[in-house]
């Protein structure tokens, strides 16, 4: 009691305002700032000039439930233009004939078609994983595009024999000539793709962590994936006692983890893939998903297959920008109280301070747009026209606190089928 009583003699007296800026500040963008900094250091695994793998190695695996087959064509076509080994298509058995016929129109002899009787990821993949023969199997989306470089540059870091995974940067395909909305929906998803290679890029350089591999394209070592342990983990994952059909790729980047395996990501240009997300108020179900998936997969990684501390000893950086951000992130709360904390203590600065006056909100609404733009700044490069959707952004990132809170209560599935 007399060391509490000491420790409050020396904290100033501050109203609950001063507080709040005074902590919450330096908490939120602490990350930010390291996140920076760990983003510009990053830099990707070189591809050697007589690599240990090559296209040779590689089988994919794709499952699809879509109806639409000339949508698949496209994707289906940059992947085998890269010389892997063999593509395996995986569906259900009332689209089999349809996928077969596609099939042949591709008259290709390495694409396999398989099926399961239910529409179901992680089904669809356990049928098809043990019949892979090569050393690298790569799962990948159905509405994927590959670069024609992409393949050396996805293998290179399995030149480290403890390198179990590896992703690459991803990239929205940009709708340009649609209605408004359908391209500020499609800005948004491009939006949280940036974001995504930021953060991932930072976390990886700062202290090698990645809170989850991303199942657009995730080429991992096929002895992991043939592992009976982990197939019988990745069928019958749960959460509070119900089976999961979405989270796969946390699921695996979890059970990597586990094992020791190291992953790495692939950003750079010769390596980033191109990918199609939701349109129109489905996109908003797809959000839903994702932020399930984040939530309950770092429940997990912190309460349920490990805790805090383990996780912080061994990765301390992702540990606070990621796991802990996605239950404390909360733009929705924490953006107004910021501004409402800032006007009530205006009173209290030195009139002479150029936080004091006019001067105060006008460095306040810069340091705002700075802190809601730096991370897009790759993307605003490369199309400077997404500046216009800025406000539709920093909407959003508000409006997506509602979304998490509705997520925590909801979503086990597949919401944007």
């Amino acid at each position: 009691m007399v060391s509490i009583n000491l420790l409050l003699a020396f904290l100033p007296v501050w109203t609950w305002h001063q507080w709040f800026l005074a902590l919450h500040t330096p908490y939120r963008y602490g990350r930010l700032i390291g996140n920076l900094i760990g983003k510009y250091l990053y830099r990707p695994y070189p591809v050697l000039r007589n690599p240990k793998y090559s296209g040779e190695d590689v089988t994919v695996l794709i499952p699809t439930i879509t109806d639409d087959m000339e949508e698949l064509r496209p994707h289906f076509l940059s992947i085998l233009a890269t010389h892997i080994h063999q593509l395996i298509l995986v569906t259900t058995d009332n689209r089999k004939a349809k996928l077969l016929n596609f099939a042949e129109d591709l008259a290709d002899p390495r694409i396999q078609v398989h099926s399961v009787p239910i529409a179901n990821k992680r089904t669809q993949l356990a049928a098809v994983i043990p019949t892979v023969q090569t050393a690298i199997s790569i799962l990948v989306d159905d509405d994927v595009t590959w670069t024609r470089t992409i393949l050396p540059w996805l293998l290179a870091p399995f030149e480290h024999p403890r390198n179990g995974s590896v992703g690459v940067g991803m990239a929205a395909i940009r709708i340009r000539s649609s209605p408004l909305f359908t391209r500020c929906i499609n800005f948004l998803g491009a939006v949280y793709l940036e974001r995504r290679n930021f953060e991932g890029a930072a976390t990886l350089t700062l202290d090698g962590g990645i809170s989850c591999m991303s199942g657009r394209t995730n080429a991992l070592r096929t002895c992991i994936l043939q592992d009976e342990a982990f197939l019988d983990a990745f069928c019958h994952e749960k959460f509070n006692g119900i089976p999961l059909a979405t989270g796969d790729d946390k699921m695996i980047t979890r059970w990597l983890v586990q094992k020791g395996w190291g992953m790495y990501v692939q950003y750079h240009p010769e390596a980033q893939l191109l990918t199609t997300l939701e349109s129109g108020f489905k996109f908003l179900y797809q959000c839903q998903r994702w932020a399930g998936s984040s939530w309950r997969g770092n429940y997990k990684t912190l309460f349920v297959e490990s805790n805090p501390w383990a996780v912080c000893k061994k990765q301390p950086w992702t540990f606070y920008a990621k796991y802990i951000a996605v239950f404390t992130s909360m733009g929705l709360i924490t953006d107004p109280l910021t501004w409402y904390c800032y006007y009530q203590i205006r009173s209290l600065l030195d009139p002479t301070s150029i936080w004091a006056g006019n001067s105060g909100w006008v460095l306040m609404f810069l340091l705002y747009l700075f802190t809601k733009t730096i991370k897009l700044e790759s993307l605003f490069r490369a199309h400077p026209r997404d500046l216009g959707f800025l406000p539709v952004s920093i909407l959003f990132g508000l409006f997506h606190g509602l979304i998490k809170m509705k997520a925590f209560c909801k979503d086990k599935g597949w919401l944007s089928r």
